[in-house]
């Protein structure tokens, strides 16, 4: 039987004895490191665990067939990272060529401060341009060899061979939550941005890091969010520490009505990494409960949360309210109504027209139930299969959210 709380422990230290460049000390079994090397699949971070796992004492270290595949492991990571790496080198130049501003953003600039770059994975790169330069955009895509495989909402995806562009043209899009809008917050992003090069820039430190954590409470609500985005923050904080302006990263975390779940996440960085959090101490109103439930749905969920996660029970657990989290019956109602009908900003990436023609929504609910029958039949038996599925842990999971300020 794998210990997984043995295990856990295990990827933790290794993943601190890569961040200190640092041999760690483990004991594990065949079957624990099963469940290390598990999770480090489902959080794309088998680079760094190899990497840690090769500066371990031969006694400490796995068998020769799991250290084999993570040696394959190690080796695709560099492979994969040197691929992005020439192809943005590609991206940039012809953005640059043609003036066209862009904003790196995550894991491309991010990289940077990791130990041994080349080991922060990436699904693919993301990046920002101005709307108004979409199609220019496109066009240079195009012509160094990128097929447009998504040309709807405000992100574009490109793939060249096995490297993935998402091309934004809005950092946070959607309904506002806890009546913030992030969409509105981000409208004017090019004031948060400084220039690296040319066309090229990227976000301020302060609201880089701000924007990080943005980014992992929009996917923590709606699905989960992994190892690998806690290391972001963790090497922001250990990388630039006290220069940073913590006054105004707290400042606008409030705004955001993101102050209570940063807390959780720094006190795990903390936790985890031993980064020092200079400033204001915002961790004490965490639950015990609420936060090893934080911990559970990070490492279980993989990278974004998908893996072995119920969404449509997690769109469930989003539409409770306080006294109602024990009988799931109404939020089901409000649930199944809103994914019959969304809103304008959910239904722009059908038609984008609404934004100028609001009076358009019920042609495009029509052309969405549509697709959902004829095009998405099969997908969409399943999450009605979902749907109806007993409550497992929804209740417990609403008051975590709550607890962390982000329902």
């Amino acid at each position: 039987m794998i210990e997984k709380d043995k295990a856990k422990k295990g990827i933790v230290r290794l993943l601190k004895s890569y961040m200190e460049q640092q041999p760690a000390c483990v004991d594990l079994e065949t079957d624990d490191w099963k469940s290390v090397i598990h999770y480090a699949d489902i959080h794309a971070i088998g680079g760094i665990i190899a990497s840690a796992v090769k500066m371990l004492p031969e006694d400490q270290q796995p068998e020769e067939e799991l250290k084999k595949y993570l040696r394959n492991e190690l080796a695709l990571t560099v492979s994969g990272s040197v691929s992005q790496e020439l192809a943005m080198d590609d991206v940039t130049a012809v953005l640059n060529e043609r003036g066209i501003k862009h904003v790196l953003i995550k894991g491309f600039v991010l990289r940077d401060i990791y130990p041994i770059r080349e080991l922060r994975s990436m699904g693919d790169i993301d990046f920002l341009i101005d709307r108004k330069q979409r199609q220019a955009c496109h066009q240079a895509m195009l012509d160094i060899g990128f097929a447009c495989t998504l040309d709807r909402g405000f992100v574009w995806c490109y793939q060249r061979a096995n490297v993935i562009l998402e091309i934004h043209t809005n950092l946070m899009a959607g309904d506002p939550v806890n009546d913030v809008d992030f969409e509105q917050y981000y409208e004017n992003i090019w004031d948060r941005t400084e220039v690296i090069s040319g066309y090229t820039c990227r976000l301020r430190t302060e609201d880089h890091l701000i924007y990080l954590i943005a980014h992992a409470a929009k996917h923590f609500r709606s699905a989960g969010y992994g190892i690998r985005g806690i290391m972001d923050c963790a090497v922001v904080i250990r990388h630039f520490g006290k220069s940073l302006d913590w006054e105004r990263v707290w400042s606008q975390l409030e705004l955001l009505k993101l102050d209570r779940f940063a807390a959780a996440l720094f006190l795990l960085c903390e936790q985890w990494f031993g980064t020092e959090l200079p400033g204001r101490n915002r961790g004490t109103h965490i639950t015990e409960e609420s936060f090893r439930l934080f911990v559970d749905i990070i490492f279980e969920g993989g990278v974004y949360g998908y893996f072995g996660r119920n969404l449509e029970q997690i769109q469930i657990r989003n539409q409770m309210t306080e006294g109602v989290e024990n009988n799931p019956a109404i939020a089901k109602m409000k649930t199944g109504f809103k994914a019959l009908f969304p809103g304008i900003r959910y239904m722009r990436m059908y038609m984008s027209s609404l934004e100028k023609y609001p009076f358009l929504l019920p042609a495009a609910w029509v052309v969405r139930w549509y697709q959902a029958v004829f095009k998405r039949g099969h997908r969409n038996l399943e999450r009605v299969k979902n749907f109806t599925a007993p409550d497992e842990g929804m209740a417990e999971e609403y008051k975590m959210m709550k607890n962390l300020g982000l329902l």
